[in-house]
């Protein structure tokens, strides 16, 4: 199915500057800039699915699909809205399907790209398209076109000049690597490479599969939330760090297992890496509100739970 476009640009708040570091928190009361811990500004108030810094101390952010209740899976409205300290807003994306939003990069050149999936209509179907866009210069660029209606990309990030992304599709989930030219790029190591369903760890192969993906600031490395079985809820979920350089697993956090959980978001930083998620609402078997956020400690590999609640993605320095 498709979504609606939002009929009008938000009123936006003045006064306020995302800073590196910051905590943007999105979810149906809005956007909320989260500072050491503090809230110091709440740009809008309408109903947003995420929210990511714009390299310029404003905000790109993607609606939610339906003002009533946020996606577990990232999909939102089919416009991204820029928007300013100054309150002004303005729409720079539109697209014929609902938008997943991905954290923006910036490239060898100093130019700001946004990241993210779009439904496009291929021979009656709805199918997950990966795009990159010059947040200043010009229009969107087709990276990887998605294989299969039965899913789509749930994490895209940019690494070494090239973007690495997690696409799902009939119970089997890859990690792939495009660069901005839209050819495929070889990695190194490949914890789950296409073709092949899940992860072999030393010792065996217990059919582990990807969800979600994040860059950590130390090597070549990647956090994604591993599920055995090709399962995307359930028991036995971890938070796995790889580095794609070396092939090194750093580490395998287990976390919290408990009925209709979705790991919806993550976002790291040098010392962090928040963790979204939703459990159910309304009676739904799948998760369509947000709980609160865990933090792993990449120094000590605590894993905590805050007092944020939404979908949340850390400004990087």
């Amino acid at each position: 199915t498709t979504t609606a476009p939002w009929p009008a640009l938000p009123e936006v708040a003045t006064g306020w500057e995302v800073r590196p570091g910051d905590v943007l928190l999105a979810g149906l009361d809005g956007i909320t800039i989260v500072r050491d811990g503090e809230t110091v500004a709440q740009p809008v108030t309408v109903p947003v699915q995420t929210a990511v810094g714009d390299g310029n101390g404003g905000i790109v952010a993607l609606p939610t699909e339906t003002p009533e209740r946020i996606d577990p899976f990232g999909r939102g409205a089919t416009v991204l809205w820029r928007l300013h300290g100054n309150g002004t807003a303005e729409a720079v994306c539109e697209a014929p399907g609902g938008i997943k939003l991905f954290e923006p990069f910036t490239d060898a050149a100093s130019t700001t790209w946004l990241l993210f999936a779009e439904e496009r209509e291929v021979e009656d179907w709805m199918i997950d398209h990966l795009v990159a866009m010059p947040l200043r210069l010009g229009g969107p660029v087709t990276l990887v076109e998605g294989t299969s209606w039965e899913g789509g990309f749930s994490g895209a990030v940019w690494m070494e000049g090239a973007v690495v992304f997690v696409f799902e599709a009939e119970g089997v989930e890859w990690i792939g690597a495009t660069g901005l030219d839209g050819g495929e790029v070889e990695l190194g190591h490949n914890p789950a490479p296409l073709l092949f369903q899940g992860y072999c760890r030393a010792g065996g192969c217990p059919g582990w599969s990807v969800h979600l993906l994040a860059t950590v600031p130390y090597g070549y490395q990647i956090a994604t939330v591993a599920h055995p079985d090709g399962a995307i809820i359930g028991p036995e979920t971890s938070l796995m760090l790889f580095d794609l350089g070396t092939g090194e697993e750093t580490s395998l956090a287990p976390l919290p297992e408990e009925s209709a959980l979705v790991y919806t978001r993550l976002s790291a930083d040098a010392e962090r890496i928040l963790i979204s998620r939703a459990g159910p609402s309304d009676g739904d078997d799948i998760g369509h509100a947000s709980l609160p956020v865990l933090e792993y400690d990449l120094t000590s590999g605590a894993l905590t739970e805050t007092g944020m609640v939404g979908t949340a993605v850390i400004v990087r320095r």
